[in-house]
């Protein structure tokens, strides 16, 4: 071999060896950034064909040093802050308790921001919609409210499309309001925040009364907020909410989009919410505990299909935490696209009470309604008659209108039985909920049942109309004496001895009670 033909070979050899190892580089950087990112070769291919994503990203944080975790959370925060003003990638939203922060990113910038080594995740603030596609009697409602389970003292947040506050349904009980909506050019999105601006690529918030007024709503329905508050603590003498004298604060985390692409065809304007408005709301709910004594968080809303509990998927786990520590329990609507072993996001979280539709006249398992074996518990959901904005009532159908029967009730709860935690509210739910079945997939599930719940509130032993802690011949004597007008029992003993039919209370005494009450003494 000639020395040139040698000089040719070796330099062929250390080209193959360069490949190789850029090759390899290349194939690492690429597991790398799929480890970060989940749905990296998504995300990038959305970056391109949109030119720009909104991305919630997780910055990393300096272990335990000594410093709180807010201290070190902040440091993190301002690293990959100054890494990325390099590449003009600027966050638009901040999550101070969750440590995160948001960014519009293009497909560069993308692969800067994984590759900064400051990020632990990137996900996509996704698009979720409203889940929408008479209840009190079939819950057993009217039980509470003559008991004085009214949820009075306790308050619902509702994270939504803005509420009429003027309504004469919440007769001055809406206490405080908020708005976090975002303008971005690229998906024709515009705030509905009343003072939100007009810049681009910008999370607008607002605080205080009228920050979810329906004022900038002059082309697309926000109605929805409306209905699902009245749903939970509405106080209408006809279609009255599960906590009719709860107070309700309201958050608007909708925006207004005017394209088919993110509308639908043939379906724009419409309004959807980023996630990224979604998990500041709830940061800001927690910040609103030690002022509100605020029972449950609904959000009538969502997207995706999960068959399993999310959490690996989602930035929302830190927060909900943030919230149980508080002892506010977080309803969502499971959803209405009819799936039977999945369900969509929020209510695939695994801390997140996800709530399932039943008709209201027959109870039976909407069909619309998702339901998986990780559903937490059904509502009334077709049809329910509630609020209008603008005023009236309306009536529509949807897992929508189930989730917010459950965050009333969690916080008649609350108003009644201080001692609850975030774990003994879902416990009390589930265990006097009534069994359905979903016919569907063969699952049963609770549904609410706010006599039984009112039951289990009160407490003592059924039938023990004296509250000895015994059922005997005493009691007897005293539930045929109340039903003959000669003494009148308390609240509390009628719902003790309201035995028949077996699952639904209604507080009135009749000699089906008393012979129910009867085979109770003579049991040995």
């Amino acid at each position: 071999m000639s020395f040139r033909s040698q000089i040719l070979a070796i330099l062929a050899l250390v080209l193959c060896a360069t490949l190789t190892i850029e090759s390899a580089f290349a194939d690492n950087r690429a597991d790398r950034r799929r480890q970060i990112a989940p749905r990296y070769d998504e995300l990038r291919q959305m970056a391109q064909s949109r030119s720009a994503i909104p991305v919630i990203v997780k910055f990393t944080v300096d272990a335990a040093d000594g410093r709180s975790a807010a201290v070190r959370r902040e440091a993190g925060r301002r690293r990959l802050r100054t890494a990325m003003v390099r590449h003009d990638i600027r966050s638009f939203a901040e999550f101070r308790r969750s440590g995160r922060s948001a960014f519009f990113v293009g497909p560069d910038q993308l692969d800067k921001l994984i590759d900064s080594e400051f990020v632990e995740t990137v996900r996509e603030s996704r698009l979720r919609k409203a889940h929408m596609s008479q209840s009190n009697s079939l819950t057993n409602a009217l039980v509470a409210r003559n008991h004085g389970l009214n949820g009075s003292g306790a308050a619902v947040v509702i994270l939504d499309t803005g509420i009429d506050a003027d309504h004469p349904t919440f007769a001055d009980r809406v206490v405080w309001e908020a708005c976090y909506s975002t303008n971005w050019a690229r998906y024709k999105a515009t705030n509905l925040c009343p003072a939100g601006g007009n810049a681009n690529a910008t999370q607008y918030f607002q605080v205080g009364p009228g920050a979810a007024a329906l004022t900038k709503c002059t082309d697309v329905d926000c109605f929805h907020g409306t209905h699902v508050s009245s749903i939970a603590a509405g106080s209408d003498s006809t279609n009255t909410g599960i906590a009719p004298e709860a107070d309700i604060i309201a958050i608007q985390v909708f925006s207004r989009f005017s394209s088919d692409r993110q509308c639908g065809a043939n379906q724009a304007p419409c309004i959807l919410s980023f996630d990224h408005d979604q998990l500041s709301a709830l940061e800001y709910v927690a910040d609103l505990a030690s002022t509100f004594n605020i029972a449950s968080v609904n959000m009538s809303l969502g997207g995706g299909r999960y068959f399993s509990a999310c959490d690996w998927d989602s930035d929302f786990p830190t927060i909900i935490d943030d919230l149980e520590a508080l002892d506010i329990v977080v309803a969502a609507s499971s959803g209405n696209d009819g799936y039977t072993d999945s369900m969509g996001h929020p209510a695939c979280l695994a801390k997140v009470f996800s709530v399932g539709s039943v008709h209201d006249t027959n109870d039976t398992v909407s069909s619309f309604s998702n339901g998986a074996s990780f559903l937490d518990i059904l509502a009334p959901g077709q049809p329910i008659t509630a609020a209008n904005a603008g005023g009236g009532s309306v009536t529509t159908s949807g897992t929508s209108m189930a989730s917010p029967h459950i965050a009333g009730a969690i916080a008649i709860l609350k108003a009644a039985d201080t001692s609850l935690t975030y774990s003994g509210f879902k416990s009390r739910l589930t265990t006097t909920g009534d069994a359905v079945l979903d016919t569907r997939n063969g699952l049963t599930f609770p549904r609410l049942n706010l006599g039984l719940l009112t039951q289990a509130t009160a407490g003592g032993l059924r039938g023990d109309a004296n509250d000895d802690g015994q059922v005997n011949g005493i009691d007897l004597l005293l539930v045929q004496r109340h039903m003959i007008g000669a003494i009148t029992l308390d609240a509390a003993a009628l719902l003790r001895c309201d035995l028949y039919p077996a699952g639904s209370p209604d507080a009135a005494l009749t000699v089906s009670d008393l012979l129910a009450l009867q085979v109770l003494v003579n049991a040995p």
